[in-house]
């Protein structure tokens, strides 16, 4: 499903326990490559939320379809729990498959950043699964001078440099966030999930069928978490995703449209489990 929010191109794709694939055209970015669409084969940075196959499984068809094309190794980022079985999960894909499969695999933890270009940056925090699990948020960032040189003269700014004076800061601008799966306590501890322009988050249970609870004790979130806990989800828009195979795709929104509040709903959008495996 391809989306425009806030400015901000994305291509996702998910369905709970089967694939999930989260695409940002402009910035060159996958996150997750549970398949891998041929539109995934130009994103050279690709992060990894947690190791479910769901999320990973497409990584062998992406890595060899560069390596097919010539197109420079892309860069994997794990956690960095996981990143030696990766690395022997890549190499044993290399001598099954008799090619190269060129690569570099970073490893991350909460509060890794990651420099993009000059004007990207990807930063990571705890997501809480039941396996180790990673959000990541995409900033802008730029360099703004310090408070110290706000307004004055282009001479005093020029003397400071002549004498090695920084007279600028590094600021990050949260653009874009996705966690991964997760259950809501993610949202009260990470308060940089308030400051995102655009939320993706999973959804995967939104009914009576399962309780709240149990949602909880699979790893994963309850509409009922999410209406217990409004405040937190004040974002311009929000992508909910990752449902239950379980649901329909007008099932999710009618229940969703029934039980939201509808400033909630009215900034929401749903990835549809029956979305078409385009470019595959």
């Amino acid at each position: 499903m391809k989306l425009q929010l806030q400015g901000i191109d994305i291509e996702a794709i998910s369905l709970a326990g089967f694939y999930t694939c989260i695409q940002f055209p402009a910035y060159k970015i996958a996150i997750d490559l549970g398949v891998s669409p041929r539109s995934s084969f130009n994103k050279s940075n690709v992060f990894f939320t947690h190791a479910h196959g769901d999320h990973i499984a497409g990584v062998v068809r992406h890595c060899s379809s560069r390596d097919m094309l010539g197109l420079e190794p892309p860069t994997y980022y794990v956690g960095k729990e996981d990143k030696q079985h990766f690395s022997e999960f890549i190499d044993a894909a290399r001598r099954l498959c008799r090619t190269k499969m060129s690569c570099s695999i970073q490893g991350v933890e909460p509060g890794s950043t990651f420099q993009i270009r000059a004007d990207l940056a990807v930063r990571s925090y705890r997501s809480i699964h039941r396996v180790p699990c990673q959000g990541y948020v995409i900033c802008n960032t730029r360099k703004k001078l310090r408070d110290e040189f706000i307004g004055a003269s282009g001479a005093t700014l020029q003397e400071a440099r002549k004498n090695g004076i920084t007279i600028d800061k590094k600021v990050e601008i949260p653009l874009v966030s996705y966690t991964g799966d997760t259950i809501i306590d993610v949202f009260e501890r990470e308060s940089i999930l308030q400051d995102v322009k655009v939320l993706i988050t999973e959804l995967t249970f939104c009914d009576d069928n399962v309780s709240a609870d149990d949602a909880r004790n699979r790893g994963h979130i309850h509409l009922d978490h999410i209406l217990e806990r409004e405040h937190l989800f004040q974002q311009p828009n929000i992508v909910f995703m990752h449902f239950s195979s379980r649901y329909r795709t007008q099932d999710i929104e009618r229940i969703c449209k029934r039980r939201m509040p509808a400033d909630l709903f009215s900034r929401s959008a749903f990835i549809p489990n029956d979305a078409p495996l385009h470019h595959f």
